[in-house]
């Protein structure tokens, strides 16, 4: 759908700015422009503040979310200790202790899988449950904003705390907020068995075994009755034993295996598997164990300077966003001295056409048939100042970060060749689809976004890994990956 939209614009747009070939990028003066900063002006606080608020803005997009390891949530939490009467009938006593559930007191910034005391509660909050504990082949709990669920939970007898220890506890949570980790561990555990690499201790030696939490690279092949089935074969999958979310006993039965041996395992599906084709089926993988890391919370603490897997995880999703930011930092940094003409028209006639673009197509497609005038369908679309004010800021900010990134690109001896820019576009086509999964060619991106708006997010794409070689604020060194 996304794509259909987009080439509708197009076809209204057909945008003729093409390369701006009035300013001179090689011989261009850029400190008459622009007041830049070097990426060593790049803090490890600001990359932390930069992801924060992404996480803070990706939860304002949603109302339902599917929890996850990582995720930090707001939540109202009712608690009540579950007993039975002389009758035999369930009864409920809330306990105060654990009620935080009034709009002024509840629990803030909880997160989800920190603690592993708290295992049990965590997945209860991930998985459509209503008793903790088992979560095997449950679905993932779709959680909403305000709407309460209730799980039963069997704490310990040895709890220190006398009054729930070796009692059934009723919680009932009501979420507030949602905030997304942004790179899920299936992203960072690639980055996270790079960066063990270069810890003491952490390679597992080929013949050692490999335990429940060890980071293994491997080869699976799975067979139903002798044949492979779709999906059902990878090589160097790099996955954390316990934490990848496969299907049950495939990740348990890997654990005991040496690293460097090939052997096979027995996995039943589920019957409620979404892939009718294997629902309740057996079959049969044949796994090869290239590489294995240790990663245990005991391990992370004894070796390096983070008190756990969480926080180990959450540097490098902190490290992931540096990936992806760098040139968006840079520009913050940076302040403009003046707008050379030539770019800032070109640049302003780009938004102010694509504004006039989408306000054509919604008034056509939408609001004509609700009795709006073009003028209100403009103030609709662009409440703060309309196409005019929308033009100027964004020209302006395009305007910035092509100068900023321009520079750093020629004082790094970087050239954005026709093959550097195709080679942008197609990893942009690999990030952008209709909804039955065709993707963008070079021709539909450039008709679609104009080709000087896309030179320019080229730029950005390349500043952004040399910004990234450059920090040293950087909790680890691993090499850039995009993943988008």
């Amino acid at each position: 759908m996304k794509k259909i939209l987009c080439l509708a614009f197009a076809a209204l747009l057909m945008i003729s700015l093409v390369s701006c070939g009035s300013f001179d990028y090689a011989t261009a003066d850029y400190s008459k422009y622009v007041k830049s900063v070097s990426p060593a002006d790049i803090t490890l606080d600001m990359i932390k503040q930069d992801y924060e608020a992404s996480r803070k803005e990706l939860a304002k997009t949603y109302s339902q979310f599917n929890v996850l390891d990582s995720y930090s949530m707001d939540f109202k939490v009712t608690a009540s200790i579950v007993s039975t009467d002389s009758e035999g009938n369930e009864v409920k006593n809330k306990y105060n202790a654990w009620c935080l559930d009034t709009d002024e007191n509840y629990v803030k910034d909880y997160y989800v899988g920190k603690d592993a005391a708290n295992r049990t509660f965590d997945d209860a909050l991930i998985y459509d449950v209503t008793k903790a504990g088992n979560v095997a082949n449950s679905s993932y709990r779709g959680t909403e904003y305000n709407k309460a669920y209730t799980f039963t939970m069997d704490i310990p007898k040895d709890y220190s705390n006398a009054d729930v220890a070796g009692k059934t506890v009723s919680f009932t949570i009501t979420p507030i907020a949602v905030y997304p980790s942004i790179y899920a561990d299936a992203e960072i555990v690639f980055g996270v068995a790079e960066s063990l690499k270069s810890v003491n201790g952490a390679v597992i030696a080929d013949g050692d075994t490999v335990s429940l939490g060890d980071i293994v690279v491997i080869d699976y092949k799975g067979t139903l009755n002798g044949e492979a089935f779709g999906g059902g074969s990878y090589e160097k999958y790099t996955m954390q034993l316990g934490y990848a979310s496969f299907v049950e006993g495939f990740e348990e039965a890997i654990v005991g295996h040496k690293v460097g041996e090939t052997f096979t395992i027995d996995v039943k599906f589920p019957e409620n598997y979404s892939t009718t084709s294997l629902a309740g089926k057996d079959t049969k993988f044949e796994i090869t164990i290239h590489e294995g890391y240790r990663f245990s919370d005991e391990f992370v603490k004894s070796n390096t300077s983070f008190e756990g897997t969480w926080d180990y995880k959450n540097a490098m999703r902190i490290q992931y966003h540096s990936m992806y930011v760098g040139s968006d930092l840079l520009c913050s940094k940076c302040e403009m001295i003046k707008y050379p003409s030539s770019l800032l028209n070109d640049y302003k006639y780009y938004y102010k056409t694509l504004a006039e673009s989408r306000v054509n197509y919604y008034y056509k497609n939408y609001y004509q048939g609700q009795g709006y005038t073009l003028k209100k369908t403009e103030e609709t679309l662009f409440p703060d100042g309309g196409i005019k004010l929308y033009a100027q800021k964004n020209g302006e900010n395009l305007v910035l970060r092509d100068l900023v990134c321009s520079e750093l690109l020629r004082e790094n001896g970087y050239e954005l060749t026709d093959e550097k820019f195709n080679g942008y576009l197609d990893y942009l086509s690999t990030t952008i689809s209709s909804d039955d999964g065709k993707q963008y060619t070079r021709e539909e991106l450039i008709e679609t976004y104009g080709e000087a708006k896309l030179r320019v997010d080229a730029k950005s794409y390349y500043a952004t890994q040399i910004i990234y070689e450059k920090l040293t604020c950087l909790p680890f060194k691993i090499a850039f990956v995009m993943l988008y």
